[in-house]
């Protein structure tokens, strides 16, 4: 979405950037991605950011092609309401001329760049003085703890939790807490490392020093308990502030819409982060014609959806939604895996940046799965002495060129991944999240199963939010098929591995079910995917089968004519006349090698 400011001419770039220092790295990646959101495909202006970094003393000559990435190809995050930031708190300020318009009085107002939430400050008044500096010491402990207490794992979490929060800290100690999150946004922790990095941001080892001097090291639930304390007392230093400031408005007679403009941020700044969306009136029908606008414009419909890499798939609901988390339950056994390593590979030999992460096997595993469900071999054909390398030298030219990461490991946890995502957004932009599987990945809570996992889901529809990505997670299904007037009902969301309150975060819902067999016993070579929920197309039963395929992979074909799930109560109903519409679907015989192998 375009920044809300009017974007600057050429020159007033060219001004805006010499507030910058090309030298650091951080501004440097940020300044080609936010100038590449704004001013899409816009030659002329990414020679002015390239005259701007070509003054950098520490340019390399790869440099160039990061910045054409980050420029024309980037996952662009912020816009140039950051650029001008930055500038600002250089000594940058923007000259409107009054012959830019023929409206100049309203100008000054759409080009006034509203600052972000500041920190706690210092009060005017004795009376306040005391919570300030209770409040400033109850940051100095949670400083210490970030630079000696905590444990790699720890900072993780604090860090991801504190998001905008950390505006409650004292203004020199919001610098230093803002300094940690970058660092370990980029980098892993070491002391000593930071404090080589912090002297190029202008802090130094003896700040931080005498910000804590008046503290004690603290253990993890002590560091929440003071963090806790502090955010009371910042939410009524800044309310304290704002008041009396709308009261002097009030006094000096100011505008209505200033006063407006008052009251709004004492909510805007005192809250935690809501999204909240109010429309009224005429804006009811503006929102829904932009949305018919982006769905039926196929460039537009590319950006809300990430493929899926089945076009059986993408035909029925478009794709995995950007910002949305979808699922895929299944009981133990059916193949989450294999489905997985699937829709990662075919996604990302789509040319999208895909991110599969794995709590249950190596990350070795991963990769030869996919190798199998590429080339369509099988590990007992490898075992049995076939060789494989033209398929190894295939499988390698396949992958390649493509943006894939696999991270794997057991006792992955949710903060490990929330730390690696934000890194390969940061580093080169990401599409597509897959997590298999998601009851097994590790979160600290204190509470029952069902609540933690509803906790961790939201924590993952949260991070698909920020980001702007979408996230596929593999669920496992634990409940046995329940007997119902003596026949087998189909499992449901609420058959979910420890409980089913993540149903309600999810915008689709898709749900593996095997075929069974002349003998009443399961065929784990044919499934039934039902539509168990979706946001954005019409659920249903038996929407499509997917078939193994003899490198362990999947083939989906949609179904001529599928069940829908009447509760959700559509209008299409079950065939009349009972007739079975799938089509059979011949399956190869793994023994039939001299056609299983590719040259």
């Amino acid at each position: 979405m375009p920044s809300s400011i009017s974007l600057p001419s050429n020159e007033e770039l060219e001004q805006i950037l010499g507030h910058l220092d090309a030298n650091n790295r951080d501004t440097w990646i940020m300044v080609f991605n936010a100038l590449g959101k704004d001013y899409p495909n816009n030659d002329t202006v990414f020679k002015i950011a390239q005259n701007w970094a070509s003054h950098a003393g520490n340019r390399k000559k790869t440099d160039e092609k990061h910045e054409k990435n980050e420029f024309y190809k980037g996952n662009h995050i912020a816009g140039i309401g950051a650029i001008i930031t930055a500038a600002q708190a250089n000594g940058y300020r923007r000259v409107i001329k009054k012959d830019q318009t023929d409206k100049p009085e309203k100008i000054d107002k759409k080009l006034e760049i509203k600052k972000a939430p500041s920190a706690v400050t210092k009060p005017k008044t004795e009376e306040e003085q005391s919570d300030y500096d209770k409040c400033a010491s109850e940051g100095s402990y949670i400083i210490r703890a970030l630079l000696y207490s905590f444990q790699d794992e720890e900072r993780q979490i604090f860090l991801s939790d504190l998001g905008a929060d950390i505006r409650f800290f004292v203004q020199d100690q919001q610098k230093i807490v803002d300094a940690v999150r970058r660092f370990c946004f980029a980098h892993r922790w070491d002391y000593k490392t930071f404090i080589s990095w912090a002297k190029d941001q202008n802090i130094k080892e003896s700040e931080i020093k005498k910000i804590i001097s008046n503290s004690t090291a603290c253990s993890y639930d002590d560091a929440v308990k003071h963090y806790k304390d502090m955010r009371d007392l910042g939410i009524r230093l800044i309310m304290v502030e704002r008041a009396q400031a709308l009261i002097d408005g009030v006094r000096a007679n100011k505008p209505l819409s200033e006063l407006k403009e008052q009251v709004t941020s004492i909510e805007r700044d005192t809250s935690l982060e809501l999204k909240k969306d109010i429309l009224r009136k005429k804006e009811i029908a503006r929102a829904a014609s932009q949305e018919i606008a982006e769905l039926s414009n196929p460039a537009a419909r590319k950006k809300l959806y990430v493929t899926t890499g089945y076009s059986a798939f993408d035909e029925r609901f478009n794709g995995f939604r950007r910002g949305e988390t979808s699922i895929i339950c299944a009981y133990s056994g059916a193949g989450k895996t294999w489905l997985g390593c699937e829709i990662a590979r075919r996604t990302a030999l789509a040319g999208l940046k895909v991110a599969m992460f794995s709590a249950e096997m190596s990350a070795q595993s991963i990769s030869f799965r996919m190798m199998c469900t590429d080339q369509n071999i099988t590990q007992k054909q490898i075992m049995n002495g076939y060789a494989i390398d033209q398929n190894m030298k295939a499988f390698e030219e396949n992958t390649a060129n493509c943006s894939l990461t696999i991270m794997a490991g057991r006792g992955m946890s949710i903060y490990d991944v929330e730390n690696e995502v934000k890194r390969l957004v940061y580093s080169g932009g990401l599409d597509l999240l897959i997590i298999d599987y998601f009851q097994i990945l590790e979160m600290k809570y204190k509470g029952e199963m069902w609540e933690r996992n509803k906790a961790m889901m939201q924590r993952l529809v949260r991070l698909s939010e920020q980001n702007n990505l979408a996230t596929l997670a593999f669920v496992q299904l634990s409940r046995p098929s329940r007997q119902k007037s003596g026949q087998t009902a189909r499992p449901s969301m609420y058959d979910i591995a420890g409980g089913s309150g993540i149903v309600h975060d999810v915008a689709l819902s898709l749900i593996m079910v095997p075929e069974q067999t002349r003998e009443g016993q399961k065929d784990l070579k044919r499934f039934q995917i039902d539509i168990a929920k979706s946001r954005y197309c019409q659920a249903g039963d038996a929407e499509f089968t997917a078939v193994r395929t003899p490198g362990g992979g999947f083939n989906i074909i949609k179904n001529a004519e599928p069940t829908v799930l009447l509760e959700r109560g559509v209008s299409m109903q079950p065939n009349a006349n009972g007739v079975n519409l799938i089509q059979p679907v011949q399956f190869q015989n793994s023994n039939q090698k001299s056609n299983n192998i590719r040259g």
